[in-house]
């Protein structure tokens, strides 16, 4: 052990504050580079300790700069650390593997302090949890700090709560965009609720057209729901969209896509709750293969009437493929293309192309069904 009886003798009764600055950067070093023997290290701690609460400034400042990153720093003495004045605890917040995440959050609650969140928010690794109590403050540099620290795990929830709650921070919605990987949902909510002229910056500076990119959320959103409700046989199709019309969000949009992805219950129970028709017979209606059954429920809908060729004859085919609804093949989409292409009906009939988009996925090249 590096530190001599000597130092030791001078550490307890010198009052030199000078001395114990001293003392104490020999002791952390030697602590740190794991310089002492089992014996020394547990009398180590115990000064440690001490020091950790002494009077002088420099002292603590010894133990914090030297212990910041070790790997077996006492846990009661990175508690003390952690929550001394901002020159001591920000290097033991930053770097400290003795603080555990309930510490942490600690920290957050008692302090508002940025600096030190600051660098709670620059750890290697943040979790979810003290990503969210760091959200939750409601700091633009905190926030623009951990959004841009890859090591941070931050969950949707908390993206979505700061979004709406700092959208006017230009700072957050930059790291937000930098980031990458959001959710679908989360580009969306940033659209919705930043300002027009931020909506133009983001649109110039990320070169994305923002019309482009709305279409491309609305087409995500869209297929994703269809996804759950045609994957998952757990999902009661009629609740979902009986939900989905009272929040309208039933569009005409979704409701012919999911024609397009051979999604034939959805689309019937969409078609019953659009025209008020009982859903057993709107399944009737769509199987009747003469003119005017269809074309009875098309016109009760609010589905656009320059689209209703092509939706019938889209149906037609999927009907055809599914055997009338009752087995989806997993080349549908395949099947359909081959269909329309081989009797050029994207070129016979109006709208057929923009279904055709559809079904090929190309969400790039759609519009908005209105």
């Amino acid at each position: 052990m590096q530190l001599s009886y000597a130092d030791v003798q001078r550490l307890a009764y010198a009052n030199s504050p000078r001395s114990r600055v001293e003392v104490a950067g020999k002791l952390a070093s030697d602590y740190a580079t794991n310089s002492l023997s089992v014996k020394e290290k547990e009398m180590a701690v115990d000064i440690l300790r001490l020091l950790a609460g002494d009077a002088e400034v420099r002292v603590r400042e010894q133990l914090s700069n030297h212990l910041k990153a070790c790997d077996d720093l006492p846990h009661e003495v990175a508690i003390m650390l952690a929550h001394d004045i901002e020159k001591i605890s920000v290097p033991v917040l930053r770097f400290s593997n003795g603080l555990e995440e309930e510490d942490l959050i600690e920290v957050i609650k008692s302090s508002r302090q940025l600096a030190k969140l600051e660098a709670v928010a620059q750890r290697d690794h943040v979790s979810a949890t003290v990503s969210e109590a760091l959200l939750q403050i409601h700091s633009d540099s905190v926030a623009t700090t951990l959004i841009a620290n890859k090591g941070a795990i931050i969950n949707e929830a908390s993206l979505l709560h700061t979004i709406e709650n700092m959208a006017k921070h230009e700072s957050v919605i930059d790291a937000l965009m930098q980031r990458g990987g959001l959710p679908v949902v989360c580009i969306e909510k940033i659209f919705m609720n930043v300002s027009t002229q931020m909506k133009k910056r983001l649109a110039k500076e990320y070169q994305i057209s923002r019309h482009l990119i709305e279409g491309k959320l609305e087409y995500a959103r869209e297929m994703t729901t269809l996804g759950m409700a045609t994957r998952n046989s757990g999902v009661n199709v009629e609740a979902l969209v009986r939900h989905m019309h009272n929040q309208r969000k039933l569009t005409s949009s979704i409701v012919i896509r999911s024609l397009c992805v051979g999604d034939l219950r959805f689309f019937e129970c969409a078609m019953s709750e659009l025209t008020d028709v009982p859903l057993e017979n709107v399944g009737k209606l769509m199987l009747d293969a003469g003119p005017n059954g269809f074309m009875a429920l098309y016109r009760l809908s609010p589905l656009p009437p320059a689209y209703y060729e092509a939706v019938k004859k889209l149906l037609d085919m999927a009907l055809d493929a599914t055997h009338n609804g009752k087995m989806r093949p997993h080349d549908f989409s395949k099947q359909i293309i081959d269909n329309i292409k081989s009797n050029s009906y994207d070129l016979s009939i109006e709208y057929m192309p923009l279904l055709l988009a559809i079904i090929k996925g190309n969400a790039s090249e759609l519009s908005s069904i209105h």
